[in-house]
C-alpha cells in the first residue's frame, strides 16, 4: 500500500515481481506497471449508481453533502471498509504499508496480519512539529506493525521515540542497483554535447526537488563565488517536483549566472547514471533527510558529494574523507566545499573507491531486497 507514482515504490514492486512473487498495489496514484494488479482508491468524482446504493456506499452526488462527508471523516470510513474488502479479496501473505501517511496508513485499520510498516522521511524525520493527533496516529501505526523497516540509523532512533520497537525493527536500505550505477558506467561526452557543455568544463549536479526543504536556492547563491575560481563550471539541476521553480529560475537570472546553469526537469531513473558519470561534484544539502537514494547513487558512481550536516549524512559521509559536510543553509561553506573538490582531483579520486565500497557493504539494492524477502517469509506461519 502506498504511492504508485513513487520511484521507490516502483523499484520495490519490480524486484518482487521479477523474483516471481504476486504483487498487488492499493493506491491513490496507480503505477501502471506490468505484472502488478492495482486497486485505485482515489476519489473518482460523481457516482452514477442509484440513490439507495450511493447512500449505502457513503457517496453523494450533491456537492455540500460530499464536502460534509469528507469533513466528518465518513469518507475515510468508507475507504477503510473498501480497503478491508480488497484485502479479503486478495488474500495476501503480507500487507506492507509504505509510509504512515494516506493512503498506506489505511492498512493499519485493515485488521490484517502480518503487517509490515516502512516509515519514510515525511512520517517522522521531516515533520518535527506534528499535532498530537498525528503523533498518536504514528505511534498507533508502529504499534500495530509486526515488522518495521527503516533505512537509516537516524530513522531508527526517531522511530524508537514512539515506543520500544527495537525487537521488530530491521534496517532495509532502498539502496542502489550497483549493476546500473557504477564508476565509469556511462560516458559523459554525449551528455555534455546534448546540454551544450564544453568537454573541459567542470559539472556540478543537483537532482533534488525544487522545494523549500532541499535548499536549492543556497546552491544557486553559491554559484557566483564558484565561478570566480572556476569560470567554466556548469550547474545541472534536475528534479522530481518543482513548486519553487519560478523563484529559483528568477534567482539564477538575477545573479547573472544563467549561462552556467542547465535546468533539466525530470529525468527517467534509468538515465540517471549518465548524469552522474558526466558530473564532478554532487550536491545535496536539505534541511532534513534520511540517507537519500540520490546520494547513494552518486556515491556508487564515484561522484564526490557535498552534503548538509545531518545525522543521516554523517552515517555515510566523513568530512574531507569521502565527501564534504557543510552547515545547513550556509552559502559560503557550500561554495568553498565545491571549490575545494573541483581544485583537488586527487581527493576526488580517493573518494571513488571509498564510496563504492560503502554502498556495496550497506546499500546494494539486490542484497537489501533479498533480506526484505527473507523477513517476509519469517512472518509467515
Amino acid at each position: 500500500m502506498g504511492w504508485g507514482n513513487s520511484i521507490h515504490m516502483q523499484r520495490w514492486m519490480r524486484w518482487f515481481v521479477n523474483s516471481g512473487h504476486e504483487v498487488y498495489l492499493i493506491t491513490d496514484y496507480p503505477s501502471n506497471m506490468p505484472g502488478i494488479t492495482e486497486y485505485d482508491i482515489s476519489d473518482d468524482g460523481e457516482y452514477s449508481g442509484g440513490r439507495i446504493r450511493r447512500y449505502l456506499s457513503l457517496r453523494f452526488n450533491v456537492y455540500f453533502l460530499r464536502s460534509l462527508v469528507r469533513k466528518s471523516k465518513v469518507d475515510l470510513l468508507r475507504q477503510i471498509i473498501n480497503v478491508r474488502k480488497i484485502i479479503r479479496k486478495i488474500k495476501p501473505d503480507v500487507v506492507h504499508s509504505h509510509t504512515l501517511l494516506y493512503p498506506s496508513y489505511l492498512g493499519v485499520f485493515s485488521g490484517f496480519h502480518p503487517l509490515v510498516v516502512t516509515p519514510w522521511n515525511g512520517d517522522i524525520v521531516w515533520k518535527s512539529q506534528w499535532s498530537y493527533i498525528r503523533k498518536y496516529a504514528v505511534r498507533h501505526g508502529l504499534a500495530k506493525a509486526d515488522l518495521i523497516t527503516v533505512d537509516s540509523d537516524e530513522l531508527r532512533v526517531k522511530t524508537m521515540q514512539y515506543g520500544d520497537y527495537e525487537d521488530k525493527t530491521e534496517y532495509i536500505s532502498f539502496g542502489v542497483d550497483t549493476k546500473l550505477f557504477y564508476p565509469g558506467g556511462a560516458g559523459s561526452s554525449g551528455l555534455k554535447k546534448r546540454l551544450r557543455i564544453a568537454p573541459d568544463a567542470p559539472v556540478i549536479l543537483s537532482n533534488r526537488s525544487f522545494e523549500d526543504l532541499y535548499n536549492i536556492d543556497v546552491i544557486i547563491k553559491a554559484i557566483p563565488s564558484i565561478l570566480g575560481v572556476f569560470p567554466k563550471t556548469i550547474f545541472v539541476f534536475a528534479w522530481h517536483s518543482a513548486s519553487r521553480k519560478d523563484y529559483l529560475m528568477e534567482l539564477a537570472e538575477s545573479l547573472g549566472v544563467m549561462d552556467n546553469v542547465r535546468f533539466i526537469g525530470k529525468v527517467v531513473h534509468e538515465e540517471l547514471p549518465e548524469y552522474y558519470a558526466g558530473s564532478d561534484v554532487f550536491v545535496t544539502i536539505p534541511a532534513g533527510d534520511t540517507i537519500s537514494i540520490s546520494l547513494l547513487e552518486a556515491m556508487a558512481c564515484g561522484v564526490a558529494p557535498v552534503v548538509s550536516d545531518l545525522p543521516s549524512s554523517r552515517e555515510c559521509i566523513r568530512d574531507g574523507v569521502n565527501g564534504c559536510v557543510v552547515p545547513v543553509r550556509d552559502v559560503e561553506a557550500t561554495a568553498q566545499a565545491i571549490i575545494k573538490l573541483l581544485g583537488d582531483g586527487h581527493l576526488r579520486e580517493t573518494m571513488v573507491q571509498r564510496n563504492r565500497e560503502w554502498v556495496m557493504d550497506n546499500a546494494d539494492w539486490d542484497g537489501n531486497m533479498k533480506k526484505a524477502e527473507q523477513l517476509y517469509y519469517a512472518l509467515l506461519p
